[in-house]
């Protein structure tokens, strides 16, 4: 196991790619919630991997790059499996076929690289503490916001949509909105993390 977590290309793209397409199991119509308690905490223990892995084993000084790349590894693995449809909406007319390879591409490369900010900045204070959890959450939650508000906006696939099959549970949104609840969500998703 510690063999694999020393290869790099492993680690820092394969599979934080291979979380962000599971956590898409998540949302609907398969409503796996708690798949999101695996994703998250194996995430966190990735950029806790790559903070240790950066101040010893790839670079003599700190390289922060490799959280980037690892969120937007995340990013891209969540867009591009989650946002599929988008092609799949531009097959019904001819003139639109063409804009296929950016649509399952681009895309998602695009809205990665808010999930590669969130973790750049996160990554520096990685640990094994709650208050870890909580500043991930935070971050996570905030760039989710901007991804949902700049640039006219892309709120799809927002981490509390991950309870759209409680009934129950979404009630709150009434209350605190639903990047309230994404936050509240991750914090919780994230639990897992601290007995690692």
């Amino acid at each position: 196991m510690t063999h694999i977590l020393n290869n790099k290309l492993f680690t820092v793209f394969f599979v934080p790619f291979l979380l962000g397409a599971l956590t898409v199991f998540a949302y609907a119509p398969f409503n796996l919630t708690f798949i999101n308690f695996f994703t998250f905490s194996i995430l966190l223990y990735l950029i806790l991997q790559i903070k240790v892995k950066t101040q010893s084993k790839y670079r003599k000084k700190n390289s922060y790059r490799y959280f980037f790349y690892l969120g937007c590894a995340f990013g891209f693995g969540f867009f591009l499996f989650g946002n599929y449809w988008i092609s799949i909406a531009l097959t019904h007319e001819e003139i639109f076929k063409g804009l296929i390879p950016f649509t399952l591409i681009l895309i998602p490369l695009f809205l990665s690289l808010f999930f590669g900010a969130a973790i750049l900045i996160v990554g520096i204070f990685a640990e094994v503490k709650i208050a870890f959890i909580l500043t991930f959450s935070l971050f996570f939650s905030f760039f989710e916001f901007l991804r949902g508000n700049l640039l006219t906006g892309f709120p799809w696939n927002l981490i509390s949509y991950t309870w759209s099959w409680s009934t129950e549970i979404i009630q709150i949104l009434s209350l605190i909105g639903a990047y309230s609840l994404s936050l509240i969500s991750i914090t919780y998703f994230c639990v897992l993390f601290l007995f690692f």
